[in-house]
């Protein structure tokens, strides 16, 4: 596991959530950094907690927007397919939309 994978296990801990032992993907796959972003989404909207809401802009544009956007880059020259390169592209305006909520 790299730098990125503890990471997203030491949030996770801190939370108090764990991810399934036998689940095959890394702590720091995009989907599981989603969950952990709806996580801290719904939390803070539903329990009106300035705190979760803050860590989730937080997360979405310093742990996520680097490297989502890289992807999304490396992407754009696909032809073939344009689901993908459109689906990052969505991805990084929502973690953009995320990380300046008053723009």
């Amino acid at each position: 596991m790299g730098p990125s994978a503890v990471l997203m296990k030491e949030r996770f801990a801190d939370k108090g959530l764990s991810i399934a032992n036998d689940l095959n993907e890394p702590p720091d796959h995009v989907a599981i950094e989603m969950e952990y972003l709806y996580y801290l989404l719904q939390r803070g909207w539903s329990q009106q907690d300035e705190v979760l809401l803050s860590e989730a802009g937080t997360f979405a544009s310093d742990c996520m927007l680097p490297w989502v956007t890289a992807f999304r880059d490396r992407l754009l020259s696909e032809r073939d397919c344009p689901f993908y390169p459109l689906t990052a592209t969505l991805l990084v305006a929502y973690l953009k939309g995320l990380s300046n909520p008053s723009s």
